[in-house]
C-alpha cells in the first residue's frame, strides 16, 4: 500500500494534511510584514508585472508597505516558505506537511513533531506558539 504524504490534487478532488495551527492564530507582526515587504521588493522588481515604480518604493513608509503585503500577497505568498505551508480548502491552515517533515527533518521522532511545527512556525512569525498549541489537520474535498 502507497501513502500520500504531500499535497494530493487532480481533477476531481484534493487533499491537505499537516501539523500547524488555523491561519487565524497568527497575528502577524509588522516587522514580519516589512520583511515580506523587503523579500517581495527583492525577488520580483525586475519583472516586467512588478507595479511598484522606484519612486513610489521610495515614497513608501512602513505603513504603506505593510498594507501592500496585507492587500497584494495571497496567502500562499504571505505565509509560505520552503518548510511552511498553507493548505485546506479555503487556505485557512498554515502549518508543515508531512512529505515536509520526512524530508527536512528525516531524524524527527514521533514526539516531537509538535515542536519543531511550533518552533518554525515562531520563527517565520515571531510568535509564541507551544507544543500544545499545534494542530494535526487532515482536509479533504471534492472539485466536482
Amino acid at each position: 500500500m502507497k501513502f500520500r504524504l504531500d499535497f494530493v490534487t487532480n481533477s476531481s478532488s484534493s487533499s491537505f494534511v499537516c501539523f500547524g495551527v488555523s491561519k487565524d492564530d497568527i497575528k502577524i507582526a509588522d516587522e514580519v510584514y516589512l520583511k515580506l515587504f523587503d523579500e517581495y521588493v527583492k525577488d520580483y522588481r525586475d519583472k516586467s508585472w512588478f507595479k511598484l515604480s522606484d519612486k513610489e518604493l521610495e515614497n513608501m513608509v512602513d505603513e504603506d508597505k505593510i498594507e501592500f503585503v496585507e492587500d497584494e500577497l495571497d496567502p500562499e505568498d504571505l505565509f509560505s516558505n520552503d518548510i511552511i505551508s498553507v493548505g485546506g480548502q479555503e487556505n485557512d491552515e498554515v502549518g508543515i506537511t508531512m512529505e515536509t517533515l520526512l524530508s527536512k527533518f528525516p531524524e524527527v521522532k514521533i514526539k516531537d513533531i509538535k515542536k519543531i511545527v511550533a518552533q518554525e512556525l515562531n520563527n517565520k512569525f515571531s510568535t509564541n506558539f507551544t507544543e500544545n498549541d499545534i494542530s494535526y489537520f487532515e482536509s479533504g474535498w471534492y472539485n466536482g
